[in-house]
């Protein structure tokens, strides 16, 4: 574990010969481990991929996190988040960072199977969505493929901010990863439109995006419409 970026948890393929990489990221607050019992039906669909599921590099501090109501300083055990969305300056500082580390990541996870990164796909679910949006566009190179499940690529605080952050983010585009967005038309907690503009974003700025917008599905809710559509990504992505 020591020759990798993050601290995870992995899961060998279960034919002994793996073909493909799957890398999980975690939501806010939340961990490795819990993303791993999440993406169960990643198994029985991809018996020859090694699946890893790393922590967030951030420990989550409750005070620092604006939707918490508790305010307590000391880190949450056992969880973690991808950036701190105290503000927009710490969540653009993080994701910058935690790019970097993913990037890295990625070519740690691949060589660990000599395995080129194309045979690597990424599926984020919410904060782990974001992270994906976020970060996947500005690798050094492309990956098969990647996934964001209930998530948003600009801050959704301010409309003139996200108008300065379009003209940066087409400027430093520097790879072009097919990516899979899914939303819930119930979500409660990110309203799809946000997913929407993101997908839009990727569009206008020629990366290979499709959209799914799912009736009756809440927040990152990976429920067997969502599996279906994730699964068949990546087949054809990744084949």
């Amino acid at each position: 574990m020591s020759d990798f970026s993050f601290n995870h948890i992995e899961q060998p393929a279960a034919t002994g010969l793996t073909d493909r990489v799957i890398i999980l990221l975690h939501g806010m607050g939340s961990s490795g481990t819990r993303a791993m019992e999440q993406s169960a039906w990643l198994a029985p669909a991809f018996p020859s991929a090694h699946l890893y599921s790393p922590d967030g590099p951030n420990p989550h501090v409750p005070m620092l996190d604006p939707k918490s109501p508790d305010m307590s300083s000391d880190p949450t055990p056992g969880r973690f988040c991808w950036y701190y969305r105290y503000s927009e300056k710490t969540r653009q500082e993080g994701l910058e960072r935690t790019g970097e580390l993913l990037d890295l990541y990625i070519d740690q996870c691949a060589a660990a199977h000599a395995l080129d990164r194309s045979r690597v796909a990424l599926i984020g679910i919410s904060q782990g969505a974001i992270t994906v949006f976020n970060t996947v566009p500005f690798f050094k190179e492309s990956v098969g493929a990647s996934i964001a499940h209930s998530g948003y690529l600009f801050s959704p605080d301010s409309l003139a901010l996200r108008r300065g952050q379009l003209a940066e983010f087409q400027a430093a585009v520097s790879s072009k990863t097919p990516t899979c967005a899914i939303h819930g038309l119930l979500d409660a907690t990110l309203p799809w439109q946000t997913n929407l503009e993101a997908v839009t974003t990727y569009d206008d700025a020629g990366l290979p995006i499709e959209f799914h917008l799912l009736a009756g599905v809440k927040h990152a809710e990976f429920e067997p419409r969502s599996q279906a559509i994730a699964t068949e990504f990546i087949r054809r992505t990744i084949s």
